[in-house]
């Protein structure tokens, strides 16, 4: 699958969830709304199989950026519900669409 698409697929299922334009979340605005659906939107890229170095290069951040959210993720999600629940509607939508088919 092109990494293109996996991408344009992701970004478009965390728009839809998160209420949040989909050239916010890829943009450098620092609001916490869209810095979450940023991060969540790493994090199914990440589930999609696409490495850290090429996730930073897909959306325009460093590879130790995209490190430091993944590792992050999990303690992100502990703290903001709404997160978490977006992210299993999200991995629902992986699991559908990708998983799947391997």
């Amino acid at each position: 699958m092109d990494k293109t698409q996996i991408l344009l697929d992701c970004l478009s299922w965390v728009a839809d969830e998160t209420c949040i334009d989909s050239t916010l979340i890829v943009s450098a605005d620092k609001s916490e709304d869209v810095v979450d659906a940023r991060h969540l939107l790493v994090k199914a890229l990440s589930d999609c199989g696409l490495y850290p170095a090429t996730i930073a290069m897909l959306i325009g951040q460093s590879p130790r950026n995209i490190n430091s959210i993944l590792a992050g993720f999990s303690a992100r999600c502990n703290r903001r519900k709404i997160l978490r629940y977006n992210y299993a509607q999200v991995k629902r939508l992986i699991g559908d669409n990708y998983l799947t088919s391997i």
